[in-house]
């Protein structure tokens, strides 16, 4: 089986390099992982957490969202669905019944905001969750840039370039 989350040049963006659940094609059925960021402390210059991404998945089926320390964090602007997978014949794991990103209405990349100051003082680590059930696949999520701290501009460029060699 093939890893849930791999960097690269993806099949769907050419020349842009990117974490993906899947570089070639689309996302496996039955996955459940997480794209984790090194530990870190939230102080009063990192609240922020913007994410340049894309996302393609089985609409209410499967989906992604970003927990911290294992809770979900709601952006700024919200989920797609407060919850995903309410199927009772089919599991999304890792983010079955959990608020998220699903469906296939994005046709660009955009950005993302999650403010984190509640867990000032922390030690925190980012997950990138995303969640599969046992049929039909998407391309997944795509994530050009993370940026944290402040109200800085994505670069897919150097920003990404920067923070890729910190996760696991």
């Amino acid at each position: 089986m093939a890893a849930p989350w791999e960097y690269g040049v993806a099949t769907e963006f050419p020349g842009i390099n990117l974490w993906v659940t899947a570089l070639l094609g689309d996302y496996q059925n039955n996955t459940g992982e997480a794209l984790v960021s090194p530990p870190f402390v939230v102080d009063g210059s990192t609240n922020l957490v913007e994410v340049y991404h894309f996302y393609d998945f089985e609409n209410n089926y499967d989906g992604c969202n970003l927990e911290i320390n294992g809770q979900v964090v709601e952006p700024t602007d919200g989920y797609d669905v407060p919850e995903l997978s309410t199927s009772t014949g089919y599991y999304a794991y890792c983010v079955d019944l959990e608020p998220g990103f699903t469906d296939d209405l994005l046709t660009d990349f955009t950005t993302t905001c999650w403010d984190i100051s509640a867990f000032a003082g922390q030690e925190i680590q980012l997950e990138f969750t995303i969640g599969t059930d046992s049929s039909v696949t998407y391309p997944g999520w795509f994530l050009a840039s993370v940026t944290v701290g402040g109200y800085v501009t994505a670069d897919t460029n150097s920003t990404w370039g920067q923070i890729k060699s910190l996760y696991r």
